[in-house]
């Protein structure tokens, strides 16, 4: 291998690689932007590993649940068994209802829960 430095973009996706078809939960995602600030089951009957995996990836803001921190999420279940839950809200692009702009109530408020005046 030669080390070259090139300017130069890189290929196209592959030839066979086939469009991402769209998430299931994206109709999810809208459902509880549409409500700020309520829970929501999302998911139930799920093993508790992958329940937790869901929660996590909608916390981190993965898929449709972007951009990171706009939802909260809670697994809730058992250790073992199939019976785990998966709850979650929108709580504002960046993890507040304002829009982006910090609340004045301060980071605890969703909705206000930092109890502004």
């Amino acid at each position: 291998m030669t080390d070259v430095i090139r300017w130069e973009e890189p290929p196209k996706a592959h030839g066979n690689a086939k469009p991402k078809p769209p998430s299931k939960y994206q109709p999810v995602a809208d459902a509880l932007r549409a409500r700020p600030g309520e829970w929501a089951l999302i998911a139930e009957g799920k093993l508790p590993g992958t329940a937790g995996t869901l929660a996590g990836r909608v916390r981190a803001g993965v898929g449709p649940w972007a951009p990171p921190r706009s939802f909260e999420s809670k697994a809730v279940g058992p250790a073992s068994g199939s019976s785990s839950k998966v709850y979650a809200r929108f709580v504002g692009e960046g993890g507040n209802l304002t829009g982006g702009e910090p609340c004045e109530a301060g980071p605890g408020c969703i909705p206000c829960g930092g109890e502004a005046s």
